[in-house]
């Protein structure tokens, strides 16, 4: 999917923020579902996709970028995700992001501690990944 914004004030961009909205034709009622982080809270959330490196953008210029999800073996999605400063080939920035992984999925805001999952491993590792619970 690829996306464009203007900056309206200098910056690091350290990524993109996304969710979705879903609506549902029911025979009785339409029903509508949104992660968004203006809506009520769900037990999904906003995916934070984050650039290795930021990059820096004055007011006026443009971003652009692609975000790539790939469906894994997990019933899940890998995201890919490219920035550029338009018009400013040296300044372009990408991340790798994995949904399940743990340690991402649940350090987000408002995330239920109790909900974190222990069996869950990385693309790239074979053995179950725990996650250890903070007592705050």
């Amino acid at each position: 999917m690829a996306f464009s914004f203007q900056v309206t004030t200098p910056t690091d961009v350290h990524g993109i923020t996304s969710w979705f909205d879903s609506t549902f034709d029911g025979s009785q009622e339409q029903v509508h579902l949104s992660t968004s982080p203006f809506t009520p809270t769900t037990h999904w959330y906003q995916v934070r996709c984050l650039v290795k490196k930021p990059i820096f953008v004055y007011p006026g210029e443009n971003v652009t970028g692609m975000l790539k999800m790939t469906i894994n073996k997990f019933q899940s999605y890998d995201i890919h995700l490219e920035l550029a400063v338009e018009g400013d080939v040296s300044r372009k920035a990408q991340g790798n992001l994995f949904l399940k992984e743990p340690n991402f999925r649940f350090m987000q805001f408002g995330a239920p501690p109790s909900m974190a999952p222990t069996d869950i491993a990385p693309p790239s590792q074979d053995a179950p990944v725990q996650v250890q619970q903070s007592s705050q």
